[in-house]
């Protein structure tokens, strides 16, 4: 970023910020303002006032102003939000700074990092080509300093499917996988906890399925058919011990 840049991304801001309580404040519902160029500079809705910057940037800016605080928005030149900047109510605070990143010419982004200094937090987001999460990792900041205190993948089909999803903090991995069929019914519904199975969810058909919960070589099974529980197992190593209907 060269210094006349910020310089004159620093100069909108003031101006943005000196003039939103008064300018803003005075406009109203439909309002549409132009410059001399016959450029649009500023418009606002009943909610929102919205002003686009004239100076000459090689980004272009826009800020929206609502009764939350005020987003100034930064454009590449391919109209692609690359910077999102938020302040609180009195604009006396950033409260959130959202940063995209693109691959070539992809309108979808592959990357967004969420930063929250108020909150000593933040998270990066790296999305598929189709514009699915694919990892997320939440840090906890201090300075320059971050430490990771969540990471979430999800895996998908090639249906767009998500066929699982991993939950990692504090050294305890918790993992969800759905295993889909060839009959358009509610996946079956694996539950994990540090590589161990500790519950499946089984589908007969789109209104029965099984319910299972492992307690090491113990099992409880429970049969529901709409909603409603009609069948329990007990198995120990796989031998059913007991058997109750409902």
């Amino acid at each position: 970023m060269t210094a006349r840049f910020r310089f004159a991304s620093a100069v909108f801001l003031f101006v943005c910020l000196s003039l939103c309580a008064n300018f803003c404040a005075g406009m109203y519902a439909d309002t549409i303002l132009r410059g001399n160029d016959g450029q649009i500079r500023s418009f606002a809705t009943a909610d929102e006032n919205y002003g686009f910057s004239s100076l000459s940037t090689d980004i272009n800016s826009i800020y929206v102003v609502s009764e939350d605080g005020i987003t100034l928005r930064m454009y590449d030149d391919q109209n692609r939000v690359v910077r999102e900047t938020r302040w609180n109510a009195d604009y006396s605070q950033i409260t959130s700074v959202l940063e995209y990143t693109y691959s070539g010419d992809k309108r979808i982004p592959s990357c967004l990092t969420e930063k929250y200094p108020s909150q000593s937090k933040e998270i990066e987001i790296k999305y598929t080509d189709t514009g699915a999460e694919e990892k997320r990792t939440v840090y906890k900041t201090s300075g320059s300093r971050k430490d990771i205190v969540e990471t979430i993948t999800w895996e998908y089909d090639s249906r767009g499917r998500i066929s699982e999803e991993k939950h990692l903090a504090g050294g305890i991995e918790d993992k969800y996988a759905y295993l889909y069929n060839e009959n358009d019914l509610p996946p079956d519904y694996y539950v994990y906890k540090n590589g161990e199975l500790l519950e499946k969810t089984a589908y007969v058909s789109d209104v029965e399925y099984w319910s299972v919960v492992y307690f090491g070589n113990y099992e409880v099974w429970t049969r529901y058919v709409y909603g409603e529980k009609k069948e329990e197992l007990y198995k120990l190593n796989g031998v059913i011990q007991r058997r109750s209907t409902f």
